[in-house]
């Protein structure tokens, strides 16, 4: 077990602890990230908050403008 660090756009975090796991069974290795943490930049609670602002009706570009407004994505 190995562990790095990777970037995260969070308003509170910069860095998450990422695990690298080896499966002896299958020889495969894989990522294990914290809660609510995937591989993805972005953290599933800010994906969660775009999409309910999209379901809202604001446009991407609203949403992208409203977020960047309240410091939790940059450009």
């Amino acid at each position: 077990m190995s562990e790095s660090l990777a970037p995260l756009r969070d308003p509170k975090h910069d860095l998450v602890i990422a695990k690298r796991l080896y499966c002896l069974r299958c020889e495969r290795s894989f990522r294990v990230y914290s809660f609510g943490v995937t591989r993805a930049k972005q953290p599933q609670t800010l994906r969660g908050l775009s999409v309910f602002l999209y379901a809202l009706g604001l446009s991407y570009e609203g949403n992208a403008d409203l977020l960047q407004s309240v410091g939790l994505i940059g450009r």
